[in-house]
């Protein structure tokens, strides 16, 4: 499960990656659809020091650059001009099983949780600024997550790489559910128990880049780095048996009809 939600997390680079480095329409007469195969390096959970490899197929699909699906995301544009776009998100979040790695063993599987809320962005230049909000209806975490992340191109004059700073605020409901450890978890488990609380989960960047190679195929590779921050690096899941630093990276061939 957390597979799948770091996907949708380099899936994301890659498409502004794009329209970044200029390789691609800035917007679509009508369609834009891409399929693709990803593979990828990344920690077994959010804090973990164990690293796992996975393969993926990509898909993407776009309307007038206005609604776009891809990934297990939705998101549409109610509002686009002079480089500032706001509008509703719709996205899955994998959830995290105790079989994904040892140290989860006795913690209980995490279910799927679908957040909903609303995403701004603006670009002007070689600059771009985002922001999304959300929070879960799905059952899963039942908590809410706000995502800020600021970018720019380089080089400049001709540009190859998008670079991104982030940080990321949870509130209680969603730390708890991913590093908090409760009575019940502990005496299973045999690690301690931890109250984990709302605050800055993350702060990191992310490096993407997207080539292209013969028509509509085109190279794209994202590497990403997060340092975990508060409860999210004092829990025993990441303090005890991992690491406050995570590292992800991925390549894949993407076609552009």
């Amino acid at each position: 499960h957390f597979r799948l939600l770091f996907f949708d997390q380099f899936l994301g680079s890659l498409d502004s990656a794009g329209k970044a480095l200029g390789v691609e329409k800035e917007k679509p007469e009508v369609w834009d659809i891409r399929i693709g195969l990803l593979g990828a390096v990344h920690p077994d959970y959010a804090g973990s020091d164990d690293y796992d490899t996975s393969l993926a197929p990509y898909f993407r699909i776009n309307w007038k650059d206005t609604i776009v699906l891809g990934g297990r995301s939705v998101r549409a544009r109610i509002y686009d001009r002079q480089g500032f776009s706001v509008g509703p998100v719709a996205r899955l979040r994998g959830g995290r099983d105790e079989d994904d790695n040892d140290y989860l063993r006795g913690l209980g599987d995490d279910d799927r949780a679908l957040e909903v809320g609303g995403f701004a962005r603006y670009r002007t230049g070689p600059y771009r600024l985002r922001l999304t909000a959300v929070h879960d209806v799905g059952g899963g975490h039942n908590g809410a997550v706000v995502e800020m992340g600021a970018g720019v191109q380089v080089p400049f004059d001709r540009p190859w790489f998008l670079l991104m700073g982030k940080a990321t605020w949870a509130d209680q409901d969603y730390t708890s559910s991913y590093f908090g450890i409760t009575a019940r978890q502990a005496a299973r488990s045999g690690l301690r128990p931890f109250r984990a609380t709302a605050g800055i989960r993350d702060v990191g960047f992310s490096l993407s880049s997207r080539l292209p190679l013969w028509r509509g195929l085109a190279l794209v590779a994202v590497l990403n780095y997060e340092r975990l921050l508060g409860d999210a690096a004092d829990s025993p899941l990441t303090a005890r048996l991992g690491d406050a630093n995570q590292l992800s990276a991925s390549t894949g061939l993407i076609y552009q009809f």
